[in-house]
């Protein structure tokens, strides 16, 4: 039988040493994207609607389903017909497929629709809304509006195209952070993802992609869900404006008109930095902190059971003395 001493050395060990063991499970080797920030592009248009979109993916890293949410800012002053279709897709709205039948009323919406195309740190592909045939706000597809815009960031939202004036509900994302210069002029502009995009990209790339099928997500991956928030804006077209002055003045480099990305780890460290409780906290539960912590909580055990004898000796309840009180 294993005296205390042996079993206190036995623990002690296995405590010191199971932080490496937790440490060393499977992590994921894919380099994190971090935006930027030192980069300044061309203005972007005013936006009066924004969508919070999600897409549920399967993190091969993980092991199990997860939700990626960010927010794409519509140029509804420059692309007003592809911002009302995303923005009608988003909401979901009521449709009449045959007129012959009109009490027969379907529910369109981006929701749980798939994300049928994945290019880790190139782009992402969704808006299936029919897998037969083509389906937009307008029909089945509408015309080019602009291509003021270029691809010169990753986050850029298009449309899918295949040739002039075929556009419908199916969207691109792009992931790339150099852009994708080869899209401009055919693929028009319409958002822009101005929150969650470094997270999108990450999680991108822990989606497997099936082999037999050309850059589709091996489990299946949909849009989790979409929500529009339109602001109020009674100056827009004014504020339009003076964005078409701001980019003239970009290009004849007034740089201070321009735009700068703002990575995700410089707020999360400016956070840290005002809240010194929750860096504390952090301190407290590094690897090495919990080690000492239990190291001298089982020195204190193995000591107090070690000489509990000689302890309870020195007790006052271990004097058997009577007191005899008179009053």
């Amino acid at each position: 039988m294993l005296s205390f001493h042996h079993l206190f050395v036995k623990l002690l060990f296995a405590f010191i040493i199971s932080p490496f063991f937790v440490n060393g499970a499977p992590t994921n080797d894919v380099k994190q994207f971090t935006l930027d920030t030192n980069k300044v592009y061309p203005p972007d248009p005013p936006s009066s609607v924004h969508v919070v979109m999600a897409f549920k993916y399967f993190d091969e890293v993980l092991q199990r389903e997860r939700v990626v949410d960010f927010t794409i800012a519509l140029f509804n002053t420059l692309t007003p017909k592809a911002t009302k279709n995303f923005q009608m897709m988003s909401n979901g709205f009521k449709v009449i497929t045959n007129p012959k039948e009109p009490e027969k009323i379907l529910f369109v919406t981006y929701k749980d629709t798939p994300v049928y195309k994945l290019i880790p740190g190139v782009q992402v592909e969704a808006g299936v809304i029919f897998s037969e045939f083509p389906f937009c706000l307008y029909g089945q597809k509408f015309e080019d509006e602009s291509f003021a815009l270029k691809h010169d960031r990753p986050g850029r939202v298009s449309l899918v195209s295949t040739g002039p004036d075929t556009n419908e509900s199916k969207f691109i994302i792009g992931l790339d952070a150099n852009g994708a210069p080869e899209k401009n002029g055919k693929n028009v502009i319409f958002g822009q993802v101005v929150s969650g995009l470094e997270d999108l990209i990450n999680a991108m790339n822990h989606v497997k992609i099936d082999a037999n099928k050309k850059n589709a997500p091996e489990k299946p991956m949909v849009i989790n869900y979409s929500v529009v928030d339109e602001l109020k804006i009674a100056n827009i077209d004014e504020m339009a404006r003076e964005w078409e002055a701001n980019v003239k003045a970009f290009e004849q480099g007034d740089h201070s008109k321009g735009f700068r990305f703002k990575s995700k780890k410089i707020k999360n460290k400016q956070s840290n930095n005002k809240n010194t409780k929750g860096s504390k906290y952090d301190q407290m539960n590094h690897t090495v902190a919990k080690i000492f912590i239990l190291f001298v909580l089982l020195t204190f055990f193995y000591v107090l059971m070690r000489y509990k004898n000689k302890i309870i000796s020195y007790l006052p309840l271990n004097k058997h003395e009577t007191s005899i009180r008179s009053d």
